[in-house]
Protein backbone atom coordinates (compact mmCIF):
# COMPACT_ATOMS: atom_id res chain seq x y z
CA UNK A 1 0.00 0.00 0.00
CA UNK A 2 1.51 3.39 -1.02
CA UNK A 3 1.90 6.13 1.81
CA UNK A 4 -0.57 9.54 1.43
CA UNK A 5 2.30 11.33 2.53
CA UNK A 6 0.36 12.52 5.23
CA UNK A 7 1.36 11.86 8.96
CA UNK A 8 -0.58 10.77 11.57
CA UNK A 9 0.00 10.88 15.07
CA UNK A 10 -1.78 7.96 17.25
CA UNK A 11 -1.87 7.90 20.82
CA UNK A 12 -3.33 5.05 22.75
CA UNK A 13 -5.80 6.19 26.36
CA UNK A 14 -7.86 3.03 26.47
CA UNK A 15 -5.79 1.68 30.07
CA UNK A 16 -7.05 1.27 33.46
CA UNK A 17 -3.66 2.66 35.17
CA UNK A 18 -4.28 0.07 37.45
CA UNK A 19 -0.67 0.54 38.70
CA UNK A 20 -1.26 4.06 40.22
CA UNK A 21 -4.87 4.05 41.28
CA UNK A 22 -6.59 6.03 42.52
CA UNK A 23 -6.10 9.16 40.65
CA UNK A 24 -8.48 11.95 40.10
CA UNK A 25 -8.06 12.25 36.24
CA UNK A 26 -7.00 10.10 33.78
CA UNK A 27 -3.56 9.54 33.91
CA UNK A 28 -3.00 11.39 30.30
CA UNK A 29 -3.86 14.69 31.90
CA UNK A 30 -2.29 14.36 35.04
CA UNK A 31 -0.70 17.15 36.12
CA UNK A 32 3.16 17.91 35.77
CA UNK A 33 5.33 19.47 37.96
CA UNK A 34 6.56 22.88 36.03
CA UNK A 35 9.41 25.33 37.78
CA UNK A 36 7.70 28.65 36.54
CA UNK A 37 3.92 27.26 37.66
CA UNK A 38 2.64 26.90 34.22
CA UNK A 39 -0.52 24.01 33.95
CA UNK A 40 1.43 20.85 31.86
CA UNK A 41 -0.06 17.40 31.93
CA UNK A 42 1.25 14.52 30.67
CA UNK A 43 0.07 13.72 27.41
CA UNK A 44 1.49 17.72 26.79
CA UNK A 45 4.97 16.32 25.86
CA UNK A 46 3.97 13.76 23.35
CA UNK A 47 2.01 16.32 21.93
CA UNK A 48 4.46 18.77 21.93
CA UNK A 49 6.98 16.24 19.83
CA UNK A 50 4.28 15.38 17.65
CA UNK A 51 3.52 18.87 16.84
CA UNK A 52 7.08 19.63 16.03
CA UNK A 53 7.08 16.91 13.32
CA UNK A 54 3.92 18.90 11.66
CA UNK A 55 1.88 15.85 11.96
CA UNK A 56 -1.68 16.50 9.81
CA UNK A 57 -3.84 14.73 12.25
CA UNK A 58 -3.43 12.80 16.02
CA UNK A 59 -5.89 9.89 16.57
CA UNK A 60 -6.10 9.39 20.14
CA UNK A 61 -8.24 5.93 21.01
CA UNK A 62 -9.76 6.22 24.18
CA UNK A 63 -11.76 4.04 26.38
CA UNK A 64 -15.64 4.31 27.35
CA UNK A 65 -15.60 6.48 30.46
CA UNK A 66 -12.36 8.57 29.69
CA UNK A 67 -14.50 11.87 29.03
CA UNK A 68 -12.55 14.08 31.15
CA UNK A 69 -9.85 13.83 28.36
CA UNK A 70 -11.42 15.37 25.52
CA UNK A 71 -12.81 17.51 27.54
CA UNK A 72 -9.75 19.01 28.97
CA UNK A 73 -7.95 19.01 25.30
CA UNK A 74 -10.98 20.50 23.97
CA UNK A 75 -9.83 24.52 24.17
CA UNK A 76 -6.65 25.71 23.65
CA UNK A 77 -4.63 23.30 25.63
CA UNK A 78 -3.40 21.30 22.85
CA UNK A 79 -1.98 24.43 21.26
CA UNK A 80 -2.66 23.64 17.43
CA UNK A 81 -2.36 19.84 17.37
CA UNK A 82 -5.37 18.44 15.08
CA UNK A 83 -7.00 15.80 17.86
CA UNK A 84 -8.98 12.93 16.70
CA UNK A 85 -11.02 10.46 18.90
CA UNK A 86 -11.33 6.97 18.44
CA UNK A 87 -13.13 5.42 20.88
CA UNK A 88 -13.26 1.23 22.25
CA UNK A 89 -14.28 -1.03 24.26
CA UNK A 90 -11.53 -2.11 26.60
CA UNK A 91 -9.06 -4.16 24.65
CA UNK A 92 -6.06 -6.70 24.89
CA UNK A 93 -3.36 -5.16 24.93
CA UNK A 94 -2.25 -1.65 22.97
CA UNK A 95 -1.73 -3.46 19.42
CA UNK A 96 -5.79 -3.91 19.57
CA UNK A 97 -5.93 -0.40 20.86
CA UNK A 98 -4.19 1.54 18.13
CA UNK A 99 -5.74 -0.96 15.68
CA UNK A 100 -9.01 0.44 15.74
CA UNK A 101 -7.76 3.45 14.16
CA UNK A 102 -7.19 1.50 10.97
CA UNK A 103 -9.63 3.02 8.46
CA UNK A 104 -8.55 6.51 9.05
CA UNK A 105 -4.16 5.68 9.07
CA UNK A 106 -4.20 3.17 6.84
CA UNK A 107 -2.55 5.27 3.77
CA UNK A 108 -0.55 7.51 6.31
CA UNK A 109 3.16 7.37 8.32
CA UNK A 110 2.28 7.27 11.56
CA UNK A 111 4.43 8.83 14.82
CA UNK A 112 3.53 6.84 17.68
CA UNK A 113 4.13 7.17 21.16
CA UNK A 114 2.42 6.95 25.23
CA UNK A 115 0.51 9.48 26.74
CA UNK A 116 1.75 8.82 30.20
CA UNK A 117 5.83 8.63 29.27
CA UNK A 118 6.56 12.21 29.30
CA UNK A 119 10.26 12.61 26.51
CA UNK A 120 13.04 14.46 25.62
CA UNK A 121 14.19 15.83 23.77
CA UNK A 122 10.75 17.57 21.98
CA UNK A 123 12.46 17.17 18.41
CA UNK A 124 12.30 13.43 18.69
CA UNK A 125 9.34 12.75 16.53
CA UNK A 126 11.40 15.27 13.96
CA UNK A 127 14.41 12.71 14.05
CA UNK A 128 12.57 9.85 13.19
CA UNK A 129 10.67 10.71 10.20
CA UNK A 130 14.14 12.34 8.97
CA UNK A 131 15.73 8.63 9.53
CA UNK A 132 12.52 6.71 7.79
CA UNK A 133 13.00 9.60 4.72
CA UNK A 134 16.98 8.80 4.83
CA UNK A 135 16.48 4.73 5.29
CA UNK A 136 13.40 4.06 3.49
CA UNK A 137 12.27 1.73 6.65
CA UNK A 138 9.13 0.81 7.16
CA UNK A 139 9.96 1.00 11.17
CA UNK A 140 11.59 3.30 12.71
CA UNK A 141 12.39 3.11 16.86
CA UNK A 142 13.41 5.84 18.74
CA UNK A 143 15.83 3.93 21.55
CA UNK A 144 16.58 5.37 24.56
CA UNK A 145 18.72 4.01 27.47
CA UNK A 146 16.44 1.50 29.78
CA UNK A 147 16.90 2.33 33.58
CA UNK A 148 14.99 -0.83 34.32
CA UNK A 149 15.70 -3.65 31.45
CA UNK A 150 13.85 -5.92 33.71
CA UNK A 151 10.10 -4.08 32.49
CA UNK A 152 10.88 -2.78 29.26
CA UNK A 153 11.29 -4.31 25.44
CA UNK A 154 14.86 -4.30 24.70
CA UNK A 155 16.02 -3.27 21.62
CA UNK A 156 19.06 -5.26 19.68
CA UNK A 157 20.50 -3.53 16.75
CA UNK A 158 23.62 -3.55 14.88
CA UNK A 159 26.06 -0.80 13.72
CA UNK A 160 24.08 0.05 10.67
CA UNK A 161 21.30 1.31 13.21
CA UNK A 162 19.06 -1.72 11.70
CA UNK A 163 16.98 -3.66 14.48
CA UNK A 164 17.85 -7.45 15.06
CA UNK A 165 16.13 -8.35 17.76
CA UNK A 166 14.10 -7.28 20.44
CA UNK A 167 13.89 -9.46 23.92
CA UNK A 168 10.33 -8.72 26.28
CA UNK A 169 11.04 -7.78 29.74
CA UNK A 170 14.35 -10.13 30.00
CA UNK A 171 15.35 -11.65 33.84
CA UNK A 172 18.74 -10.81 32.83
CA UNK A 173 20.33 -8.96 29.25
CA UNK A 174 23.61 -7.38 28.07
CA UNK A 175 20.89 -5.04 26.22
CA UNK A 176 20.93 -1.59 27.14
CA UNK A 177 18.37 0.23 24.78
CA UNK A 178 14.62 0.13 25.11
CA UNK A 179 12.16 1.81 22.41
CA UNK A 180 9.75 4.91 23.77
CA UNK A 181 8.86 6.29 20.47
CA UNK A 182 8.27 4.73 16.70
CA UNK A 183 7.54 5.67 13.03
CA UNK A 184 6.20 3.56 10.50
CA UNK A 185 4.93 3.13 7.21
CA UNK A 186 1.78 1.76 5.57
CA UNK A 187 3.41 -1.38 5.30
CA UNK A 188 3.55 -1.73 8.99
CA UNK A 189 -0.19 0.02 9.59
CA UNK A 190 -1.36 -3.51 7.25
CA UNK A 191 1.38 -6.05 9.40
CA UNK A 192 -0.13 -5.27 12.07
CA UNK A 193 -3.98 -4.86 11.12
CA UNK A 194 -3.29 -8.52 9.57
CA UNK A 195 -1.34 -9.07 12.51
CA UNK A 196 -4.32 -8.82 15.10
CA UNK A 197 -7.13 -10.34 12.89
CA UNK A 198 -4.63 -13.45 12.52
CA UNK A 199 -4.99 -13.92 16.37
CA UNK A 200 -8.15 -13.40 16.68
CA UNK A 201 -9.49 -16.24 13.95
CA UNK A 202 -6.92 -18.72 15.30
CA UNK A 203 -7.49 -18.55 18.62
CA UNK A 204 -4.17 -17.75 19.81
CA UNK A 205 -5.04 -14.11 21.04
CA UNK A 206 -2.53 -14.59 23.88
CA UNK A 207 0.18 -14.57 20.87
CA UNK A 208 1.03 -17.79 21.52
CA UNK A 209 3.78 -17.36 19.12
CA UNK A 210 5.89 -15.33 21.48
CA UNK A 211 7.54 -15.96 24.59
CA UNK A 212 5.23 -13.61 25.95
CA UNK A 213 2.44 -15.65 27.58
CA UNK A 214 0.11 -13.11 28.69
CA UNK A 215 -0.58 -9.31 26.88
CA UNK A 216 0.31 -8.73 23.74
CA UNK A 217 2.86 -6.10 23.55
CA UNK A 218 3.56 -3.72 20.74
CA UNK A 219 7.34 -5.17 21.30
CA UNK A 220 5.80 -8.61 20.05
CA UNK A 221 4.51 -7.00 17.13
CA UNK A 222 7.52 -5.63 16.11
CA UNK A 223 9.63 -8.62 16.40
CA UNK A 224 7.27 -10.59 14.45
CA UNK A 225 7.59 -7.65 11.94
CA UNK A 226 11.78 -7.89 12.05
CA UNK A 227 11.52 -11.77 11.76
CA UNK A 228 9.01 -11.29 8.62
CA UNK A 229 12.03 -9.22 6.90
CA UNK A 230 10.79 -5.75 6.87
CA UNK A 231 12.99 -3.27 7.06
CA UNK A 232 13.53 -1.48 10.19
CA UNK A 233 16.13 1.15 11.59
CA UNK A 234 16.45 2.97 14.87
CA UNK A 235 17.18 6.64 16.07
CA UNK A 236 19.10 6.54 19.55
CA UNK A 237 18.77 9.47 21.73
CA UNK A 238 21.82 9.14 24.05
CA UNK A 239 21.22 12.67 25.83
CA UNK A 240 17.50 11.73 25.71
CA UNK A 241 15.71 10.79 28.43
CA UNK A 242 11.78 9.55 29.44
CA UNK A 243 9.91 9.31 32.81
CA UNK A 244 6.75 7.14 32.69
CA UNK A 245 4.24 8.35 34.93
CA UNK A 246 2.11 4.77 35.02
CA UNK A 247 4.11 3.28 37.46
CA UNK A 248 4.54 4.64 41.19
CA UNK A 249 8.07 5.66 41.67
CA UNK A 250 7.88 7.24 38.59
CA UNK A 251 4.76 9.70 39.04
CA UNK A 252 6.07 10.85 42.07
CA UNK A 253 9.25 12.15 39.99
CA UNK A 254 6.65 14.25 38.10
CA UNK A 255 6.01 16.10 41.05
CA UNK A 256 9.48 16.74 41.60
CA UNK A 257 9.66 20.19 40.88
CA UNK A 258 13.80 20.20 40.65
CA UNK A 259 13.21 16.40 39.02
CA UNK A 260 11.12 18.19 36.39
CA UNK A 261 13.54 21.20 35.50
CA UNK A 262 16.16 18.96 34.67
CA UNK A 263 14.04 16.53 32.48
CA UNK A 264 12.72 20.21 30.82
CA UNK A 265 16.23 21.44 30.13
CA UNK A 266 16.97 18.62 27.72
CA UNK A 267 17.16 19.67 24.29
Amino acid sequence: MSSSGKVAGLIPAAGYARRISPLPCSKEIYPIAQPDESRRVAASYLMENLRKASVERTYMILREGKWDIPAYFSGDANAGLDLAYVVTEATEGVPQTIDKAYPFIKQDKVLFGFPDILIQPSSACVSLLERQGDTGADLVLGVFLARDPGKMDMIDFNAQGEIEDIVIKPETTSLRYTWIIAAWTPAFTVFLHDYIIQNNSDGSSDNKTSENKGELYMGDVFRDAIQWGMKTACVTFEEGAYLDIGTPSELQKAGNVDWIRRFNEIV
